[in-house]
């Protein structure tokens, strides 16, 4: 957007624009919070290779 733009636009265009923008990123953050929340899980997890592994070198 070019500044003559902003500068153009009303109060209330510009509150609008704020509330859109606003959604789109809380959208954004709860799709990589539990992006990162599911690969915390995954390496919390026990790994079973590693108890077979064990054995087999025992």
């Amino acid at each position: 957007m070019l500044s003559d733009e902003w500068e153009s636009m009303t109060i209330d265009e510009l509150f609008e624009l704020r509330e859109m923008m606003q959604d789109v990123l809380s959208e954004r953050l709860k799709a990589r919070k539990a992006e990162i929340e599911r690969k915390l899980q995954m390496l919390n997890q026990p790994s079973n290779d590693v108890g077979q592994t064990k054995s087999r070198d025992q």
